[in-house]
């Protein structure tokens, strides 16, 4: 499997986990909504993953 491929497959758990890691990013998590600390990721990833294969 192509990292794009698996990107796109698997982009709910790896934004699952940005958020993880950044949740640990402090002082500034501590004032962040789940949405803040998601931050575009999902669009972002599947923009790479489109972008990888040209």
């Amino acid at each position: 499997m192509r990292l794009s491929e698996f990107i796109v497959v698997h982009v709910d758990r790896i934004v699952d986990e940005w958020e993880d890691f950044a949740k640990t990013l402090k002082p500034a998590a501590d004032s962040m909504s789940k949405l803040e600390l998601r931050d575009h990721a999902r669009s972002i990833l599947l923009a790479a993953a489109r972008d990888m294969p040209t």
